[in-house]
């Protein structure tokens, strides 16, 4: 019963609302609603799809997102199986826990700050002789390769990421798996590569995922750091959606559809394959 309840709760707060607005947004990019409908059409559409802004932004957006998500999955599992006893003292789960609260657009401010040309490890840079002007401190910001963006998604990320794969080690009893593995003649090496690093990957696989998505939709970070080219996915859709020019809303809400349907086909292939690697 309980359960049930459960489902029916996440179909109304959650699925309804997604499919009304992707409903809508289809109705919208189709010319069938919206200020500029005047009846069925794929103009939009295909304007969408042979201008290639969208195709560039979405492999853009994830090849950011799989760079920060490789990164602080490293240094995540780095820290849960190397400092075990430090992270069970309360002062180092409370520092942990600290970025978690940042917000989003605080955080890029934050990395804005320390990273710009005139930043705070610029005038480091400057003061300590390594560098005779800002203007040679290297593009930390704003830049094409998105260090920026990505370097304040693993701030962001490791916290979190280190405490979830904690929890886990202790909730599943990895450590007695590791001594039955040792005990059985396999090196410490051979335990972590076999063992723990994929059982820890596989209990987070769903925050894993939900991680890489949020990253490809995030709006305030690359925002602030990123550049007008190319652009992520959100700022490039917000950007023809609420700017002056109201022919763009047709193909921001066809956007829309291909991120979604985007999300969707990532969600498929990693149940899939967890799936695959269960059997």
């Amino acid at each position: 019963m309980k359960s049930k309840l459960s489902i029916a709760l996440f179909l109304c707060i959650i699925v309804v609302p997604i499919m009304i607005s992707a409903a809508y947004s289809l109705l919208y990019s189709l010319g069938l609603t919206g200020l500029l409908s005047q009846g069925w059409t794929l103009t939009y559409w295909q304007q969408v799809v042979t201008d290639g802004n969208i195709w560039i932004s979405l492999l853009y957006s994830l090849a950011i997102a799989l760079s920060a998500m490789g990164i602080s999955l490293t240094a995540a599992l780095y820290l849960s199986l190397r400092h075990k006893a430090a992270l069970q003292q309360k002062t180092t789960a409370y520092l942990l826990f600290l970025p978690l609260g940042i917000p989003a657009v605080v955080a890029a401010f934050f990395t804005y700050q320390m990273l710009a040309p005139s930043g705070l490890l610029s005038r480091v840079s400057y003061a300590w002789g390594l560098s005779e002007s800002a203007a040679q401190f290297p593009s930390l910001v704003n830049d094409s390769l998105a260090i920026g963006i990505v370097i304040t998604h693993i701030i962001l990320a490791i916290p979190y990421f280190t405490v979830l794969f904690n929890n886990i080690y202790l909730s599943e009893n990895v450590a007695d798996l590791e001594q039955v593995s040792n005990n059985l003649g396999s090196t410490r090496r051979q335990t972590l590569r076999v063992i723990v690093i994929p059982l820890l990957l596989k209990r987070a696989m769903a925050s894993i995922v939900m991680f890489l998505i949020f990253v490809m939709g995030s709006y305030e970070i690359p925002l602030l750091l990123g550049v007008s080219d190319p652009r992520m996915l959100s700022p490039l859709i917000a950007d023809k959606m609420f700017r002056f020019d109201l022919t763009d809303k047709p193909e921001a809400h066809a956007m829309l559809l291909i991120y979604l349907l985007s999300v969707i086909a990532i969600n498929l292939f990693v149940l899939k394959r967890t799936r695959l690697y269960a059997s």
